[in-house]
C-alpha cells in the first residue's frame, strides 16, 4: 500500500504476522482485535519514524546554534532556541500519543476505519518533518549566511512546525470524535 507517496507500514505489519497472529485472524471475535492491534503497531512504528525525523531537525538546529556561537553571530540564537523547544514538544506529543486500547472489554473502542484515519494523520507528519529538515539543511554553515537569510529559514521552519502543531491538535479533535461509548 502507498499513502502520500511513502511506504505504508500497515502492509508491512500485515505481511510480517506470525503464525499465531494469522491463526488469531481466523477466530471469530478475535480477528477484529488482531486487526486493530496491527494498525496500532503500525501507527506506533510510524510515529517512531516521525520522532526520528524531528530529532534530526533538532540536531541540525543544535549544530547551527553551536556554529553561530563560535562565530559570535548571536542575533538568531533565540529563534533557534524557540524552534528547538517547539520541535521537542511536538516530538514528545507525537511519540507518546494515546493509541486507544484494543482489549475485549475496552472502555473506549475505536473502529478500524477510524484507526486508519489516525494513521493517515500521523503519516502527514513525516512529510512535514522532511520539509522542515530540508529547509534547515539548505546551508551547512550558518556562519557564512546573512542574518536575514538565516532568520528567513528559521521563520519558515517555525511556520511549518506551527502548522504541524495545529495539525496535531486537529488530529486530537478527530480522535475525540471517533470514540464510541
Amino acid at each position: 500500500m502507498q499513502n502520500g507517496g511513502g511506504n505504508d507500514i500497515r502492509s508491512d505489519v500485515e505481511d510480517n504476522r506470525s503464525i499465531l497472529k494469522k491463526i488469531q485472524l481466523l477466530v471469530p471475535g478475535f480477528s477484529g482485535y488482531r486487526q486493530k492491534e496491527d494498525i496500532r503497531i503500525a501507527d506506533q512504528l510510524l510515529r517512531s519514524q516521525v520522532s526520528g525525523i524531528f530529532h534530526n531537525c533538532i540536531g541540525i538546529l543544535g549544530n547551527m546554534r553551536q556554529s553561530l556561537s563560535q562565530c559570535f553571530k548571536m542575533s538568531n540564537l533565540m529563534g533557534i532556541a524557540d524552534l528547538i523547544s517547539l520541535l521537542q514538544a511536538l516530538d514528545g506529543d507525537i511519540l507518546h500519543a494515546e493509541q486507544g486500547y484494543s482489549g475485549f472489554a475496552a472502555p473506549i473502542k475505536i473502529k478500524d476505519s477510524n484507526l486508519d484515519r489516525m494513521y493517515d494523520f500521523d503519516f502527514s507528519f513525516i512529510n512535514s518533518g522532511h520539509e522542515i529538515g530540508n529547509l534547515l539543511g539548505t546551508n551547512t554553515d550558518p556562519c557564512s549566511m546573512d542574518d536575514k537569510e538565516l532568520s528567513s529559514i528559521l521563520a519558515g521552519s517555525k511556520s511549518l512546525a506551527i502548522q504541524c502543531r495545529e495539525s496535531w491538535s486537529h488530529r486530537l479533535e478527530e480522535i475525540e470524535k471517533i470514540r464510541v461509548k
